[in-house]
């Protein structure tokens, strides 16, 4: 006999999919974004799953960190056979910068005392987890309890100088999305210098005058608040760019400012020593998130192929090891962009599109929440609106 909470019912399909399946369409006449895509409103296939209740006494492992079992008990969260026969959701939790700055005009930081506020209370409270172990765990309809994997995106320096060591400390594994550009040279991300030119040096010359795909744009910027919508109007500008085209405005926009063009070191990405350097650390691990960071919704086929098979070989050089994990840059992801991804041979892939993990998520597709500024006081309430 099984209890009822050791069914699990997942439905597939969308509305291509059932429209394929009346008019007699064979599946490889779809592509698999077409397939993968799940629409709760059009099913067309219903799975019931059934798991069987087992014994254990030992507690969980993940990525190398023993979660005792006395602990999960205290704080609510049984290894008990019913708790492990059950099915559960996980959550994926996104972060950036844990740094304390100003400006942060994107809201990427998270102060490093409460970052460790933050992973202290996971690891007392919930189920830290892998990415890659979670992945697996949930392929295996065995997602642990209160189960949470930690990311950053974007390979900044305070993740291995600050991130990684409390990471460490509490024995919280995390994956660190890094980009594979100029890992031979120290530099900045372009909003970051963007962000510098407009909202740090003390003086800038009246009017930005620059052209952007043959389009001339004119700014005032003579006041804070004709450079802070200078500042909005130049990230909108510059987010659908391709690599060129981007190096371009940005060495534009730095011409007219006059600003101080090396990389600062509270703001600037890992090399690739450091990389190897992070990779190294027991619990963490190492994923892609493209070449140059390009929004690859707004990029033609041949250039989604080569930020996403060309960053993978560089990292893969790199480490020595196969790179498993990908973030889609800005969370940003389409039909075209899923394929790729899934030839490029990744085990799974995140987005930043809120929800929780469980066994019938698109591996490739996965949710996550970001941690923002708005959360510093009040990451328990948060975690408990997640998984209410």
């Amino acid at each position: 006999m099984f209890p009822l909470d050791a069914f699990e019912v997942t439905s597939y399909g969308n509305v291509m999919t059932c429209a394929a399946f009346l008019y007699g369409m064979s599946v490889e006449e779809l592509t698999p974004a077409e397939l993968d895509h799940v629409d709760s409103n059009f099913p067309l296939v219903i799975a019931i799953r059934a798991v069987k209740p087992f014994e254990t006494t030992k507690p969980y492992v993940v990525s190398g960190f023993s979660r005792p079992t006395e602990s999960c008990v205290a704080s609510g969260f049984s290894r008990t056979s019913e708790s492990l026969s059950r099915t559960f959701r996980a959550a994926i939790l996104a972060y950036h910068r844990v740094a304390e700055l100003t400006p942060d005009s994107h809201s990427l930081c998270t102060p490093p005392a409460v970052f460790r506020d933050h992973m202290a209370h996971l690891r007392d409270n919930f189920s830290p987890i892998g990415l890659e172990d979670l992945v697996l765990a949930a392929a295996a309809g065995r997602i642990p309890e209160a189960a949470v994997a930690i990311t950053l995106d974007d390979g900044y320096l305070d993740a291995l100088t600050v991130a990684s060591p409390i990471l460490t400390d509490l024995g919280v594994p995390a994956t660190f999305f890094i980009n594979s550009d100029r890992l031979n040279a120290e530099h900045e991300r372009w909003w970051d210098i963007l962000e510098r030119i407009f909202l740090s040096e003390p003086a800038l010359p009246p009017v930005l005058d620059v052209t952007v795909g043959g389009q001339d744009l004119r700014m005032p910027t003579a006041t804070a608040a004709e450079r802070s919508d200078a500042l909005t109007r130049l990230n909108r500008t510059a987010w659908p760019l391709d690599a060129n085209a981007r190096r371009q405005l940005l060495g534009d926009v730095k011409a007219w400012s006059g600003a101080d063009r090396s990389p600062r070191a509270t703001h600037r990405v890992v090399t690739g020593d450091e990389v190897r350097a992070l990779a190294s650390r027991p619990g963490h691990a190492v994923g892609s998130h493209t070449m140059h960071h390009l929004a690859l919704t707004a990029q033609p086929m041949d250039t989604k192929r080569r930020e996403v098979f060309e960053d993978k070989a560089a990292l893969e050089r790199l480490l020595q090891q196969r790179v498993r994990l990908f973030s889609y840059p800005y969370g940003d992801v389409d039909a075209e962009t899923l394929t790729v991804v899934n030839s490029a041979g990744f085990l799974a892939a995140v987005t930043v599109e809120a929800g929780l993990v469980s066994a019938g998520t698109n591996r490739l597709l996965l949710p996550r929440y970001e941690i923002t500024t708005a959360d510093r006081g009040r990451f328990p309430l948060r975690l408990r609106e997640i998984f209410s």
